[in-house]
């Protein structure tokens, strides 16, 4: 952990400045340093409590390509999370995203198309081994649905396919810092902690080589902002942006804004690239 520089107290008395030993100073801000790291470590550590929930949320996925001047919408559904340890059930209903309506050369109006590629519903049950995905849609011939059975494991998920780039909608504080888990395997030397005014701290750290900075907010003592970055990248190239809530003395990260940006390494390399931006909000969770 960064220890803060040195700071000397003064005591003022009777008009007259007495120093007191730098030494304790430094003592007792590195003190509460400490404590601000272990009250925001057993927080964290609180959140695995959850271990059922019904919810609600709508999820968005936006994109601006390199170049691009507008942002479009790629995905915008109804999501019904049925989650029991580690275990889920997902219904996901997809609003048509429609291209926008014209007029042909004889001035009648062209009928919007739909653009996006996305079923009408989907369900997707995941045992913790498998997972077992079918989707529905009018234009599937002969039956009307398709379906598949997957492992899971972390190389492939079709969570993504589905248009949830998260493996736990239930618990996505799970994408984020674990500072319980960081803190418990690596110590708390593995970050570098600078104390806000409001009470809460920032911290950097590195998963492998990769640098990463959190914010931990004071009212909350949770992770509410996670960033990773690119040496080829002034801003970040993965942000992740998390509202807390408690219920029945359990938390749970009620809405997340998920954003990967790699425009600027995108432009130094000669690759592709954009800004993706997925918002997923709960409208009720028990």
């Amino acid at each position: 952990m960064q220890i803060p520089g040195i700071v000397t107290l003064f005591l003022i008395a009777l008009g007259s400045t007495i120093p007191v030993c730098p030494l304790l100073a430094v003592e007792q801000e590195t003190r509460s340093v400490v404590d601000l790291v272990e009250r925001a470590r057993r927080r964290s550590a609180e959140n695995g409590r959850l271990k059922s929930a019904i919810g609600i949320a709508s999820c968005e996925q936006w994109e601006q390509r390199l170049g691009a001047s507008q942002t479009r919408l790629l995905s915008k559904s109804r999501l019904h999370v049925y989650f029991d340890r580690g275990r889920y059930h997902l219904r996901i209903e997809y609003e048509p995203i429609l291209a926008q309506a014209a007029s042909g050369q004889s001035g009648k109006s062209i009928p919007a198309k739909r653009v996006d590629d996305n079923p009408d519903s989907r369900v997707l049950i995941d045992t913790g081994q498998n997972i077992y995905v079918v989707s529905f849609s009018k234009g599937s011939r002969p039956t009307g649905c398709s379906g598949g059975l997957y492992p899971r494991t972390p190389v492939f998920s079709p969570y993504h396919d589905a248009g949830i780039p998260w493996h736990e909608p239930a618990r996505l504080w799970r994408d984020t810092l674990d500072l319980n888990e960081l803190i418990t395997e690596k110590g708390a030397e593995s970050l570098r902690v600078m104390p806000t005014n409001s009470g809460g701290f920032t911290a950097e750290y590195a998963v492998g080589k990769v640098p990463s900075w959190i914010y931990v907010d004071p009212k909350t003592m949770q992770v509410t902002v996670d960033r990773t970055f690119n040496p080829l990248q002034d801003g970040p190239v993965h942000e992740k942006i998390l509202r807390w809530k408690i219920q029945d003395n359990i938390w749970y990260v009620d809405r997340l804004i998920d954003i990967w940006d790699d425009r600027e390494l995108a432009k130094k390399t000669g690759r592709s690239g954009g800004r993706v931006k997925w918002v997923i909000t709960f409208e009720s969770f028990k």
